[in-house]
C-alpha cells in the first residue's frame, strides 16, 4: 500500500509544479502579446 502511495504523492507534485509552470508561461505569453499591442498602436 505505502509503495502505490509515495508514487502518486509524486505524481501529484508533478502535476501540480506543472500546472503552475503552464500557468505562467501562459502570463508571460499573454504580457507579451498585450506589449506588443501597445506598440503597434
Amino acid at each position: 500500500m505505502l509503495r502505490l502511495h509515495v508514487p502518486l504523492y509524486y505524481v501529484m507534485q508533478a502535476a501540480s509544479c506543472l500546472s503552475n509552470v503552464l500557468r505562467l508561461e501562459w502570463h508571460l505569453r499573454r504580457h507579451v502579446r498585450h506589449k506588443e499591442q501597445i506598440k503597434r498602436f
